[in-house]
């Protein structure tokens, strides 16, 4: 449904599949058979190809985005209350 509903292709529903298992409330032990044992680690370490056919480049694509938005969070953070005006 999803794939026709939004035109996903079979490399974003198979993310969307890893997404869902890694998010999930399964035992670690079922998450390790189905995702890999590596699972936990994120960008492409994390990532069996074998099992999730995730492609290796957009799992680093994705950690990279991550790294740059919590950069971009931090930054906004240290700017916000950098901008307080101090009580005196």
């Amino acid at each position: 449904m999803a794939t026709q509903l939004w035109k996903l292709s079979s490399t974003d529903m198979c993310e969307v599949a890893r997404n869902s298992v890694v998010q999930s409330g399964w035992e670690p032990r079922f998450k390790r058979h189905f995702i890999g044992d590596r699972y936990i680690e994120s960008g492409p370490a994390g990532n069996d190809i074998h099992l999730t056919n995730v492609p290796g480049i957009r799992m680093h694509y994705r950690s990279e985005a991550l790294r740059a938005e919590m950069a971009f969070m931090t930054a906004c953070e240290a700017h916000t209350h950098a901008a307080q005006p101090r009580s005196p």
